[in-house]
């Protein structure tokens, strides 16, 4: 749970970052340990008695980070049958600083399926802890298979 937080926080530091609010990213770097001058991209200023004061100022290396995006994750057979589909994947998804998927299913036990759609997938409950193992950060929902049971 840990490491899904901090990379979230990441993910909301560089999209702060990218917004231009710089004291936002240097509260979210400070709370994932990383060097507040940097987050914020200080600047350095020297000044000399003799002369008029200067400003240089030192640009941050870039950040880089890695996103893994994965399509329609369907689990309805492999769940049940004990197969792990990410097993094979290389670089595993966990490599990632941040991997979503799709997740084209319902995750439930229960219910029954909804009247009327040819196509109706689900997976038991267990199907999230299987993707969290994976590396998976974020699945996202909001498709056709949600609510098909």
């Amino acid at each position: 749970m840990r490491r899904v937080f901090r990379r979230v926080l990441w993910f909301l530091a560089l999209a702060a970052l990218a917004a231009g609010t710089s004291g936002d990213v240097a509260l979210l770097s400070k709370r994932l340990g990383a060097d507040h001058a940097f987050a914020a991209g200080a600047s350095s200023t020297s000044t000399s008695t003799t002369a008029p004061p200067t400003t240089t100022t030192t640009e941050p290396p870039p950040l880089e980070w890695t996103l893994y995006a994965g399509g329609d994750v369907l689990m309805d057979r492999s769940e049940s049958a004990k197969r792990d589909p990410f097993a094979s994947l290389v670089p595993p998804l966990s490599e990632a600083d941040l991997a979503l998927v799709n997740v084209e299913m319902a995750i439930t036990d229960g219910g029954a399926a909804q009247a009327g759609k040819e196509f109706t997938f689900r997976a038991p409950p267990s199907a999230a802890e299987t993707m969290a193992a994976a590396g998976v950060d974020v699945g996202n929902l909001g498709n056709n298979h949600a609510r098909d049971f």
